[in-house]
Order: structure tokens, then C-alpha cells, then sequence
């Protein structure tokens, strides 16, 4: 399942008046095959390196799917700065719950992957399933 819409972010590198790099980049299936700055992926509008082991949040994203699951796993296409993810959440629109945290590391998601790739956090508590259902993934960067 792949996110539908946008529910909030922080900035973009779009220009004005083009959709390249903005948050709606970020819906429905990948379409970035090779690694680099390429238009067709959300990208905040400048990067803020911070010191190794340093734990800010610069830029984030929250995206809504159509329904709501249990979730098993959640997959982040990453295509230029593989790392970057400092902190992932999962949300419900609805305000039923409060966020459920599933990943979260001062240093980021890891480096040296095969790129474009794909950041996969596994569900391992309950059985590898959420207790509840959501619809909303928040995604952390500290780029």
C-alpha cells in the first residue's frame, strides 16, 4: 500500500510553480530508479547536516493511506541520502491513539545501502503486528 496523501510536512525544495521535489513526490508507488537529486522525490528545501550522533529532527512528512491497517512493516524509498530517517511514527487521523513510535536513532537509518533502497522497519512486538490500526505514517529526517 502506498501513501495517498499528504497530511503535513516541513519545507520542500520545489520552485515556485513546479511540483519537482515537492511533498506530492512522495505518493503513490516509487518512480526514482537511480541513485541522486532527482525531482521525482519529496526533498526538503536544504540540507542541515548536524555532528555525528547529534539528535535533531530538521525536516519531516506525514502521509495518509486510504484505509486503516495493522501494520507489519513500513518501507522508506530512499534515493539520495540514504540515513537521513531519524525517527518514524505511525498516526490515526481520527485522534483515537497517540503516535506509536516504531524507529527512532540519533544516527539515522544507516548508511551504505544499495541505492535506490528501501528502509524497512519490522513490527516486532505483538506478534510482528501493531496492536491498532492506523493510517498515517510521520516520517523524521535529519538531513
Amino acid at each position: 500500500m502506498f501513501a495517498e496523501g499528504v497530511v503535513d510536512f516541513s519545507t520542500n525544495g520545489s520552485p515556485a510553480g513546479s511540483n519537482d521535489y515537492s511533498e506530492i513526490q512522495a505518493l503513490n508507488q516509487p518512480d526514482v530508479v537511480g541513485c541522486g537529486d532527482d525531482p521525482n522525490a519529496w526533498s526538503p528545501a536544504v540540507a542541515n547536516p548536524d555532528a555525528p550522533g547529534l539528535f535533531t529532527i530538521d525536516d519531516f512528512i506525514v502521509l495518509e493511506f486510504e484505509f486503516y491497517v495493522y501494520v507489519k512493516e513500513v518501507r522508506i524509498y530512499e534515493s539520495y541520502n540514504p540515513g537521513a530517517v531519524v525517527a518514524t511514527d505511525l498516526e490515526r487521523s481520527d485522534s483515537g491513539l497517540g503516535p506509536l513510535e516504531i524507529f527512532e536513532d540519533p544516527y539515522g537509518d544507516g548508511t551504505g545501502s544499495a541505492c535506490p533502497s528501501s528502509f524497512n522497519i519490522q513490527i516486532e512486538s505483538n506478534g510482528g503486528v501493531t496492536p491498532d490500526q492506523y493510517n498515517r505514517v510521520a516520517i523524521y529526517l535529519d538531513n
